[in-house]
């Protein structure tokens, strides 16, 4: 039999039904498969990992690499294994991987104001509250910018 254990690798097209459902518990407004295929196939930019436990995918993020940041899309875990530490886990590797490109010296992301469960995980790991972003998600939501610096 073989040994489950947590793995971080990257996403693929196999992954997406896992990843959808994931995004639907997670998110207001989530993407689309259309919007993963994007990510995956075309955006020369993004950088899409899924954490696994055996063969399931339990969470994923989407982070893009421009220049000299980096920015969070998104970060979930699914719904019924939050609180493990396992967004923990996969945002640890998340910033590792992105400290590891030479140019970056910033990482960014958005979050909406009234998320407080996101946002202080976000603090947890240093990053700051730079601005508020009015009415930027389609329901009207404000967000939060955020961002870690990395490299001086």
């Amino acid at each position: 039999m073989e040994e489950k254990k947590l793995l971080v690798r990257p996403m693929s097209e196999k992954d997406l039904s896992d990843v959808l459902e994931i995004e639907k518990q997670g998110f207001i407004s989530p993407w689309t498969e259309s919007q993963f295929l994007y990510e995956l196939n075309e955006n020369p930019v993004a950088t899409l990992m899924v954490l696994t436990y055996g063969e399931k995918v339990i969470g994923f993020v989407d982070f893009w690499i421009t220049f000299d940041s980096a920015c969070i899309n998104q970060i979930a875990v699914i719904k019924e294994l939050r609180g493990h530490k396992l967004g923990k886990l996969l945002m640890t590797d998340t910033i590792a991987r992105i400290e590891g490109v030479e140019e970056v010296k910033a990482i960014t992301l958005e979050v909406r104001v009234h998320n407080d469960v996101a946002i202080n995980f976000y603090l947890s790991f240093d990053f700051d509250i730079v601005l508020t972003k009015k009415q930027y998600y389609d329901n009207g939501d404000d967000a939060y910018y955020m961002m870690k610096v990395v490299k001086e």
